[in-house]
């Protein structure tokens, strides 16, 4: 009895997806052709039964969950610090800042609290 690998290669969204058959399944790994793309939490997959094109659709929604989930992070960086600025343009002061979990996306975010100058309210005419 002889062995035969056959091994298949795909591109998405700038990751490298390789495959080679063992036994029935497939052994698939992701890693990014670019610099600038997000980490992966896991780049190393097997598959029991799926085909080719089925493993490949499998990883392909899952790099696309992890590319969204760092837009995500990022547009939120960008706002909070947008909020920052503007705040501190109005003279408020930050506190402090707890850190809390994001039960959505399992990001470890901060609720900054500000203090406000006080406004002085000019006397009746």
């Amino acid at each position: 009895m002889r062995l035969v690998w056959v091994r298949q290669e795909t591109h998405h969204r700038g990751y490298s997806i390789e495959g080679q058959k063992h036994g029935e399944g497939m052994l698939l790994r992701v890693s990014p052709t670019r610099l600038g793309l997000p980490e992966l939490a896991y780049s190393r997959f097997r598959t029991i039964q799926a085909p080719w094109p089925k493993a490949v659709s499998a990883i392909a929604r899952y790099i696309d969950g992890e590319i969204a989930r760092q837009v995500r992070r990022e547009a939120n960086e960008r706002l909070r610090n947008q909020i920052r600025d503007k705040l501190k343009l109005v003279g408020a002061e930050l506190v402090a800042e707890t850190p809390t979990a994001s039960a959505s996306a399992g990001d470890k975010t901060n609720l900054a609290t500000y203090r406000f100058p006080k406004r002085t309210v000019p006397p009746p005419h």
